[in-house]
């Protein structure tokens, strides 16, 4: 995915094997206006995406690819102008 991240700068599209067994993590848009913002601002520079490594819109929201279930498959959220990620 395309990013302001600094530390993924050269990365986009790229797919990296990780495991994970967990459900903690989970982002929550209590207002669907700002997950809307989040997404149109590429605020989001890592996802879940199957053994395939689909990302063309259809990045998994089901178990056993996305195990916390977070929409789009969001794994982090970078602040608004800011080019770090955080935990």
């Amino acid at each position: 995915m395309e990013s302001p991240a600094i530390m993924f700068k050269g990365m986009t599209d790229s797919t990296l094997g990780i495991w994970v067994a967990h459900g903690e993590g989970r982002l929550h848009f209590p207002d669907p206006a700002l997950m809307d913002e989040v997404l149109r601002k590429k605020l989001v520079p890592v996802a879940f995406v199957d053994d395939e490594g689909r990302g063309d819109g259809k990045i998994s929201q089901s178990y056993p690819f996305n195990p916390n279930g977070s929409p789009f498959g969001m794994i982090r959220a970078l602040y608004p102008g800011w080019t770090g990620i955080w935990p």
